[in-house]
């Protein structure tokens, strides 16, 4: 079997391999060519060598190619290459064998220049395969070909052993899972299911990027009705989960793109579960911002353009007015309704509007510059907001007031009659 190297990226690495030695020294590995295979294009194209990351340094310096040494404790260097105009970058990776573990990474590593024992020690079958510069394509342990065809996620050797090496093993089953949607492997399934507890040791950043990508996935209801029976869960999303409510989430997500706040805030709405799993301060408050404020949308139907224009507008933010919006469907309303209610409106088709006023208008109309001239920007602001953002900048610019007297003033001077007209 060859898999198809016809890219610009793949070329580059085709001849990083060449660098080095040719397809008995390198070859890519993982991701990328079980991605080929499955006909899908992958976002990496990561290269494992015979050579120690010392010399895979010192070759490519040779023809002038940037080498960072991004994790040589495990071997691994990243070659950075111009492709199209862009610098892209390869990690390469020497072969070895994870002689100890602490549940979350290697500690002590042996390099070695056998590809069986690499293929050994990843983590399910499906990775475990490689390619040569001219894409032929090697399955040490001889079942990854088959089980990546099958879109059948399957640990590598004995499931509980490689989920012991690393606990975030059982998550990442899962969003390959969400990912392919193919038969789950029992045995690979109930190594998850007993050893889920040990993930209490892994950092909630990490747990929440898989997390993240999980609901994100194609497949990702299924797989998430899965993950809650067999209790994976409980200590990441809570035990009392609205599956319902979710469903209706992701049915809405088959007209737009998964709102993944949306679909958190859906399954559970306690602040507390998303504070755990500490994403950074913006998203953060954009998810509970879309669970705290859930809207009485229940005259959906009758919504029109401008209403929609008015809530993205108070949230400054169109991404975040869609989630509250999507939040606030699956609140109040039936999971047939969500059908209707996408067809017959363009709820998510939204722009915020932008004040066309900015303090040097009221400048150039006398005012010194200050604090002050917030608040006849507000005013008109608010007068522009009830018109539904339908008064033009010359009118608005056309309603600001006189200063009472002298060549320049300060807003306070604005005369008592001149303020009422604000």
């Amino acid at each position: 079997m060859r898999i198809d190297l016809n890219t610009a990226v793949a070329q580059a690495g085709a001849n990083l391999i060449r660098l080095l030695g040719g397809s008995e020294r390198a070859r890519f590995v993982g991701g990328c060519v079980r991605d080929r295979i499955l006909g899908r294009q992958p976002k990496d194209w990561d290269i494992a060598t015979t050579h120690p990351w010392q010399r895979v340094k010192a070759i490519l310096n040779e023809y002038e190619i940037e080498v960072k040494e991004t994790g040589t404790d495990f071997g691994t260097v990243t070659a950075v290459v111009m492709v199209d105009n862009h610098h892209y970058p390869f990690e390469i990776t020497t072969l070895r064998r994870d002689l100890d573990t602490d549940g979350r990474r290697a500690t002590v590593v042996e390099y070695s220049e056998d590809w069986y024992e690499d293929a050994l020690r990843r983590d399910f079958t499906m990775n475990a395969l490689y390619a040569g510069l001219e894409g032929q394509v090697y399955d040490p342990l001889g079942t990854g070909v088959q089980d990546a065809e099958n879109r059948c996620v399957r640990f590598v050797g004995d499931a509980r052993a490689r989920i012991g090496e690393d606990y975030l093993r059982i998550l990442r089953f899962f969003r390959f899972n969400a990912r392919f949607g193919g038969k789950i492997d029992e045995e690979s399934f109930l190594a998850c299911k007993a050893m889920a507890p040990g993930m209490d040791r892994l950092s909630r950043e990490r747990v929440r990027m898989e997390l993240w990508s999980i609901l994100r996935e194609k497949y990702a209801f299924s797989t998430i009705l899965i993950m809650v029976g067999a209790g994976v869960t409980d200590d990441i999303l809570g035990k009392n989960l609205d599956i319902y409510r979710y469903e209706r989430i992701m049915t809405m997500s088959l007209y737009n793109d998964i709102w993944t706040p949306a679909c958190l805030a859906a399954l559970n709405p306690d602040p507390d579960i998303i504070r755990g799993l500490r994403f950074d301060r913006e998203t953060e408050n954009r998810i509970l911002t879309a669970m705290s404020d859930v809207m009485d949308l229940e005259k959906i139907r009758d919504l029109d353009p401008k209403r929609l224009q008015h809530i993205a507008y108070k949230y400054k933010d169109a991404y975040l007015a869609q989630d509250v919006i999507a939040v606030s469907l699956v609140h109040n309303f039936d999971y047939l309704d969500l059908f209707d209610i996408m067809e017959d409106n363009d709820l998510f088709d939204i722009t915020v509007p932008e004040f066309p006023l900015q303090g040097r208008d009221l400048q150039e109309k006398g005012y010194m510059e200050g604090p002050g001239i917030g608040v006849i920007l507000k005013h008109l602001e608010d007068k522009w907001v009830k018109s539904d953002f339908e008064l033009t900048r010359a009118e608005l610019v056309a309603m600001i007031p006189k200063p009472s007297t002298g060549e320049t003033f300060s807003p306070w001077t604005v005369s008592p009659v001149n303020r009422d007209k604000l």
